[in-house]
């Protein structure tokens, strides 16, 4: 069978440190060569799966498909075409129902196959089962953090997290704060307000000079 080899990463990091674009190529060329099956192209994405509109790459492949250049798509496992199980569904129904295959190398599923498409409704099931349960279990996790005092992401402007994660004041930051209340009470406007924050040595927490729009979000933030 003519197959589009299809890869995909979200975020050059991933390429590095996870399932990597050549690690995929690598394993479905072994695939192919295992059951006898061609490879007519080969693409790659380096973006989210969570929307089609992101994946030039993969909208690509459903042209030369919808063009007869080849006679399905393959994949490393399902989540490289799709995170979404509606999205997923839908992209089976539309163009995997018929005459084109969409092969998973991971999960063994050829949608050509009946027994191989409910398996892969199945698999594609508790995949987002999964997901649902892992953003559940974060969100509890967050909520404790805040009953407990603990900090959740970045800290407020003025405190900073301990070795404990709990708050307590960042002097530096408190100082500025205390810096652009009296400047503002001088009448200073917000770029002048900037200016002087420059020349007393204070810098923003990326590391760079403090502007009239960083300053107003610390005055707002603060009260």
């Amino acid at each position: 069978m003519k197959l589009i080899s299809y890869q995909r990463v979200s975020s050059r990091k991933q390429n590095e440190n996870g399932d990597s674009l050549r690690e995929q190529e690598q394993a479905i060329q072994t695939y192919c060569k295992l059951y006898g099956h061609e490879i007519v192209y080969s693409a790659y994405d380096v973006a989210s799966g969570k929307s089609r509109k992101s994946r030039p790459a993969f909208e690509e492949c459903i042209e030369m498909l919808e063009h007869g250049i080849a006679e399905g798509i393959i994949c490393f496992d399902l989540s490289r075409i799709s995170r979404s199980l509606a999205d997923l569904s839908k992209m089976i129904e539309k163009y995997f129902s018929k005459t084109l295959s969409l092969v998973s190398v991971k999960e063994q599923v050829n949608t050509k196959d009946p027994a191989s498409k409910l398996m892969l409704h199945v698999m594609a099931s508790f995949n987002q089962y999964q997901r649902e349960q892992t953003a559940s279990r974060t969100k509890d996790a967050i909520q404790y953090r805040k009953k407990a005092g603990k900090v959740c992401g970045m800290a407020p402007i003025g405190f900073m997290a301990n070795e404990a994660g709990e708050l307590i004041k960042n002097k530096k930051e408190q100082q500025l704060i205390r810096k652009i209340r009296k400047l503002r009470k001088q009448g200073l406007s917000w770029g002048k307000t900037a200016k002087e924050l420059t020349k007393a040595g204070f810098i923003t927490r990326r590391g760079t000079n403090y502007t009239a729009q960083a300053v107003f979000k610390v005055w707002k933030a603060t009260n």
